[in-house]
């Protein structure tokens, strides 16, 4: 009995899954087929150095906060 039960719920549940894939709007399987491209696609990033002995690239972009926040350590720190 329960082989029988377990049978007819995996038959429905690829039945469910089957109604599910066929029923998909062309659009969105155009769409995500084209965030599937691009994220394969991506620029490779520079890669991630981990360790003690890792050097740290400080941002470009200037940042008052940090700034600020570097300024007070050095003058609490003399």
């Amino acid at each position: 009995m329960n082989k029988i039960v377990l049978a007819v719920a995996a038959l429905a549940t690829f039945g469910f899954a089957a109604t599910a894939e066929a029923k998909q709007d062309p659009a969105e399987r155009a769409a995500w087929s084209q965030t599937i491209r691009n994220e394969h696609l991506a620029p490779v990033a520079a890669p991630v150095f981990e360790g003690r002995n890792a050097t740290v690239v400080s941002p470009t972009v200037p940042n008052d906060y940090i700034d600020r926040s570097v300024q007070q350590d050095n003058r609490s720190t003399k």
